[in-house]
């Protein structure tokens, strides 16, 4: 994805899964013949991609990004897929965030749309809410907290809208769609027990 690998390594898994036996789009290897020896021969026309997953975090082993160089490599990676299948659509993901304002929404968000501008197909947001992170806090306050969860739906409206406006002030578009490819409490803690493993947090 962003971390590993190249648009011309992400054009070959778009001929693995979608092109016809027989077609060869991007030349060389012909992925969708191993497709077909791997026991599939008709394609399995797969549209949707994320372009990695939380990426403003790094690759976790010491590299990362800034939001121009994600969005450069976005946009080479978007072009490269859909030369071998034009119907293809590439997410943009989101820093995660739960903001509830554009003027909150991190700019390593805003600066990815901006250097993509009208090139992107879908923006990924992973809104985590409520926030807890206390190890100290009694069980007693169990019950407030998991509240607080149910009470999250309102906040993700507002981040959504929120993002929303991010998007139209980046891409100049009111029409791109909005993917949510994760979500859960944001419980991230372990005593008195880890919260986010809880039924309370599953509600």
């Amino acid at each position: 994805a962003e971390y590993v690998g190249t648009p011309e390594d992400a054009a070959d898994l778009v001929e693995y899964l979608n092109a016809p036996v027989g077609a060869n789009p991007n030349v060389g290897q012909d992925w969708a013949a191993v497709r077909a020896a791997d026991g599939h021969p008709e394609p399995w026309k797969v549209l949707l991609f994320e372009f990695g997953n939380e990426s403003d975090h790094g690759d976790h082993h010491g590299r990362k990004f800034g939001p121009e160089e994600y969005a450069r490599r976005y946009l080479a990676t978007r072009t490269a897929m859909r030369q071998v299948d034009s119907r293809v659509q590439l997410g943009l993901v989101a820093e995660n965030s739960a903001a509830t304002t554009v003027d909150t929404i991190p700019g390593w968000t805003k600066d990815a749309l901006w250097v993509c501008g009208k090139e992107v197909d879908f923006v990924i947001t992973h809104p985590y809410l409520p926030r807890y992170e206390s190890d100290t806090d009694p069980i007693e306050l169990a019950p407030t907290l998991l509240a607080a969860g149910l009470a999250a739906a309102g906040q993700w409206d507002e981040h959504f809208r929120a993002l929303r406006e991010a998007v139209r002030q980046g891409t100049g578009r009111d029409d791109l769609p909005l993917a949510l490819t994760e979500y859960n409490g944001a419980f991230v803690q372990q005593r008195p027990i880890p919260y986010r493993h809880c039924l309370g947090n599953a509600l």
